[in-house]
């Protein structure tokens, strides 16, 4: 069993309009985040997570997933190879398998259409 506490876990930006708390434990089969978003993100297209899956519940705030609404205690989930972007003012938990790697995560700009992308 590993604890993270609070105080502990690594804040960094990521794509534009969002921050993330990472809670970066030694297991790397999963791992586990909180992302706070306030705005569109990425600003223009879409982002790609090559190899991680993960469940989200939306613990605060109102916005959309992929254009489709989410408020407190909505949960989504995103599907490694799957196109996704946010938008609004809301905060999420984020749990994933493997643990995130930067290296897998890319964001796509082209063949933006109608800012659907």
């Amino acid at each position: 069993m590993e604890i993270i506490k609070y105080e502990d876990r690594t804040t960094h930006p990521a794509h534009d309009n969002a921050q993330v708390d990472e809670y970066i434990m030694h297991n790397k089969n999963m791992d586990i985040c909180v992302v706070n978003v306030n705005g569109r993100t990425p600003l223009n297209g879409c982002m790609m997570n090559k190899e991680y899956s993960c469940v989200c519940l939306c613990i605060s705030g109102v916005g959309s997933v992929c254009g489709k609404d989410i408020k407190q205690y909505d949960a989504f989930n995103i599907p490694a190879g799957t196109e996704y972007w946010f938008d609004g003012d809301f905060k999420f938990i984020m749990c994933g398998t493997p643990a995130y790697n930067p290296a897998q995560n890319i964001v796509i700009t082209s063949a933006i259409k109608d800012n659907k992308r």
